[in-house]
Formats: structure tokens, sequence, C-alpha cells
């Protein structure tokens, strides 16, 4: 299959998998979710963690920006920031046009008296019309999350993942084995 073949069914399968999500599953997730965790003190500040992303991002920019003016040249770990920070900035600017045209309404009420599901039973999308009521798709979490583990699924090396070490310890046991025969 073809490179641009296996991007256009992967788009499809995408949009299936939406609207079936859209039609059959967000609502009765959103209601469990409301039954059993409302109320669960921590949550709301789980929901702020991504707020630090941006700063900190920025500043790493600078610092980072600063020192490769001076001429010196960034470590890989810099280098990696530097991108991840990037690759932030510029998907949280895309997240933002997106929210406006998309217009999805909340599941639950968090700003300014908004419409949400749980609240007054307002579920859709709204294209284009604005304000932070109208603004929970795309998710600003699964956004920095996805910006930042793109960043470093793309600069990491095969020892730092998870599989590395593993396959490191399968070669050393094969090593090993081939000289215990040689020396049979």
């Amino acid at each position: 299959m073809s490179r641009s073949a296996a991007w256009a069914s992967s788009f499809v399968a995408m949009v299936i998998l939406v609207v079936v999500s859209y039609q059959w599953l967000d609502r009765p997730i959103a209601f469990f979710a409301n039954a059993e965790f409302h109320g669960i003190r921590a949550f709301p500040w789980l929901t702020r963690i991504p707020e630090w992303l941006a700063p900190v991002a920025a500043v790493a920019f600078l610092l980072l920006g600063r020192r490769a003016l001076t001429g010196r040249a960034l470590s890989r770990p810099e280098t990696v920031v530097l991108l991840c920070g990037l690759s932030l900035a510029g998907a949280v600017a895309i997240k933002d046009q997106l929210k406006f045209a998309f217009g999805r309404t909340w599941p639950e009420t968090w700003v300014q008296n908004n419409p949400s599901l749980i609240g007054n039973g307002v579920y859709g999308f709204n294209p284009f019309h604005g304000g932070p009521g109208f603004a929970s798709f795309p998710s600003g979490h699964t956004t920095a999350i996805c910006a930042i583990a793109d960043r470093l699924s793309k600069t990491r090396t095969p020892s730092s993942s998870l599989i590395g070490p593993i396959q490191s310890l399968k070669v050393r046991r094969r090593r090993k084995a081939a000289r215990t025969s040689r020396a049979a």
C-alpha cells in the first residue's frame, strides 16, 4: 500500500471512529464520569497542568535561544527541549484556531455559566460560535501531550526506549550462549 493510500485509509477510519464516538459514546461517558468522579478534589488541579507547559516552553525557548546566539552549540537534551517547546507552541496556536472553528460545548459547566451537557443538556458542535463556552474541542490536554510526545518519539535513541534495555539483554544472552557453545 502506498504512503498516500495508507494515509487516506487512516483518515477514513478516524472519521468513522469520531462519528461513532460522537453518536454513541460521548454522552454515556460524560454522564458516567460526572456520576462517579464529580467532587474529587484533585481533578480541578490536574486540569491546570497544561497551563504551566506554555510558560515553561517559552522560558526554555528564550534561555536556549540566548545560548545558541552566543555561538555555543546546544547539547542533545537542550535540542530536544527546544524542539518540544517549539512543537508545543505551534500545536497550541493551531488548537486555539480549531476550537473556534469547531465550537464544541463542554460536557459540564466550567466557565461563565457556559452551556453544557450535564448542566442543561446542550450537546454538539457550533462552528465559529466563539467564546470560552464553546471551546472544548480539540482538547488542550491532548494537544500538549501529543505535541511533546511526538517530538520525544522522533528524537529518542533506541537505547532510551523501553524496548532498548530488553533488546540489549537478549543480545547479551545470545552472545553468552554463542561463546558457551563455541567453548564446548
